[in-house]
Parts: structure tokens; sequence; C-alpha cells
């Protein structure tokens, strides 16, 4: 868990309070000079904050932006070098190679790398000290697309296996869409309404208080889905729905004729469709089975599925595959 209890960025700014609890991440995003860099070294305990104080797990990872790998040493003599100052088993260093699909790079020194695989190195290491609270500062800035799978899957199961995750971001798609929840900074300052919870029922503002959402899915039967664009309601019927994903803090209904949103948490959607055919296909999107055309594998931990309609793709969680398989008879 991390708590932040009416911490200051710098010395003229409003207090910050909010939590992180164990299987969450909160995206922080902002601009440069907003403060998130700061935020994340308060947290790491590099620095001490104007005034308020942190309440975090004493194991701590901290992925910055910039390499901190050994240039000279291939990845192997990293991996082992790191594993040695944390007193990492041979078996965890083996499992985090095979995690983050380093195989084939062991024997690469580092000053050769792509940033993508450097990502992937530098953030295997941080993991190397099983850490409960992770903090991560632009992991997806620059890197290619396998690196991006590898490690977007990667930290799906630290979530889900309870751990806690700040990641910093000037606003990257990739990094927004996989946070939970999102913290808007603004010189030092939270930016109004800011904390926005998606994928569950509950707001949180800026003192911790919990609100519960007022807008809820009927229980009763029906089939059409209502859903916003601009100031317009549109009346969706389940079978032209792509799928439905949460970017941003938004809940998105993508069809083939656009984008809308809709004002209900995915577990609420996804109660009410998946006696339409639809599937979890990871935490953060629901899919309709319908439009599936095949799983495709990135990696031994990376998956995702392209669809029917051509150009559009979805993620698939690992621990999701085998139960898709069975339900598409594969």
């Amino acid at each position: 868990m991390i708590q932040a209890q009416r911490i200051k960025l710098v010395a003229i700014s409003h207090h910050i309070t909010f939590t992180v609890n164990p299987g969450e991440i909160m995206g922080v995003i902002g601009s440069p000079g907003s403060g998130k860099t700061t935020l994340q070294k308060i947290l790491a305990g590099t620095i001490p904050p104007p005034s308020g104080k942190v309440i975090c797990a004493q194991k701590r990872g901290i992925l910055f932006e910039e390499n901190f790998s050994y240039e000279r040493l291939t990845v192997k003599e990293n991996l082992s070098f790191f594993a040695s100052l944390y007193g990492t088993a041979y078996k965890s260093v083996n499992r985090l190679v095979e995690e983050f699909s380093l195989q084939e790079f062991l024997n690469h020194k580092c000053s050769l790398l792509e940033t993508g695989i450097l990502r992937r190195l530098n953030l295997a290491v941080v993991l190397l000290g099983s850490p409960q609270v992770l903090l991560l500062d632009e992991p997806f800035l620059k890197i290619d697309r396998l690196s991006h799978f590898v490690m977007q899957e990667v930290i799906n199961n630290l979530v889900e296996e309870g751990c806690s995750l700040i990641l910093t971001t000037f606003g990257q798609r990739e990094a927004v869409n996989c946070c939970q929840r999102l913290l808007y900074l603004e010189t030092g300052e939270i930016v109004p309404t800011a904390l926005d919870k998606v994928n569950d029922e509950k707001i949180i503002n800026e003192d911790g208080d919990k609100k519960t959402q007022k807008s809820q899915l009927s229980s009763s039967p029906w089939q059409r889905i209502p859903v916003y664009k601009d100031d317009t309601t549109v009346l969706l019927s389940p079978e032209e729905i792509l799928y439905i994903q949460t970017t941003g803090g938004q809940m998105e209904v993508v069809t083939t004729s656009g984008t809308f949103e809709a004002r209900y948490t995915l577990s609420a959607l996804e109660e009410k469709l998946v006696g339409e055919g639809f599937f979890r296909s990871h935490r953060s999107c629901l899919v309709n089975l319908q439009e599936v055309k095949e799983i495709v594998k990135w990696s031994k931990n990376s998956f995702e599925l392209n669809l029917r309609t051509p150009g559009f793709k979805v993620p698939l969680s690992k621990h999701r595959v085998d139960e898709l398989k069975s339900l598409l008879n594969l």
C-alpha cells in the first residue's frame, strides 16, 4: 500500500492526499514541471516532502525513464550482478528472463540493445527485489510494440498478485490505458475532479473520502445499451459492439461506426453482456466473442485478439487464454 497524507510537492502548493491499495495501479498525468518526478522521488524516499508524510511498504521498486543497466555488460551479466545484490535465487532470475522474453538477448551487450529491450531488462532488474510497491516513470515511452505487450502483461500480473503501482506519464495513451485511477497534476496541484476511479463503483476525492456513484445499470433485462457522443444519446444493441474498454478514466464502447462513451462500470456492463456473448479478455476490456478472429501470441506471457473487423485488436490476459479457448472450442 502507498498512502500520501497531506504532502506538498512545493512549499506554496496545496496538500495532496491519496491511497493506492494493494492490487491497484494509479496513473499520475502532467506536463513537464507539473511535479510528477518530484512526487515519485518523495514516494521513493529519496527526498522528503515539504510537509505531510508518506506511508509505504518497505520493499519498493523504482523504474525511472533513464537506463541504469551497465552498458559494457551483457543482459545475463547485468541480471546476475543485480541478483547478487538482492540475494535473489537463480530460479527467480530464470523466471524473469522468460516473463520478459529476454532469452535471445542474454549474451548481448546492453550498449547494443534497442530501447524496448533495455526497458524490459530494467524492469526485470527492479523486480529482482520482489517489491510490494512499484513506481514507474514513463514505462512505455519510445518502445516497440512487442516490448509494450510483454511489459503490460507483467504489470497486469503484478496488480493481480497484490502489488501497488503508481505510474507517471505526460499522457501517453498506452500508459493511461493500464491505469485504474488517474491523478492530474499541474504545477504541483491536483487538477479538480482528477481522481477518477474506473472498473469500480467508487470515486475517491482529494481528501480520501469515498463517494458512491449514483449512476448504475438497472438489474432488469434490457436489449439496448445507452451510450453518448457529444450531446447525443445513442441506443446500441449488443451485436453492434466490437468491444468495451477503459481508457484514461473513461468507458469507451467501440463499434464499426465510431467510439462512444458509457457511463457505467466495466463490471456492471460485464454482468449484463456476458449472456450476450461477451468475454472479459482483460481487466480493462470486454470483447464480443462473435468478433474474435484469432488469438495472437507475442511471447510466453503476452497475447492479443485480432477481431474480424480489419484493424481492431484487443488485449488478452495470460490467465484468460485457456478459458477463452474453451469457450471457442479451440
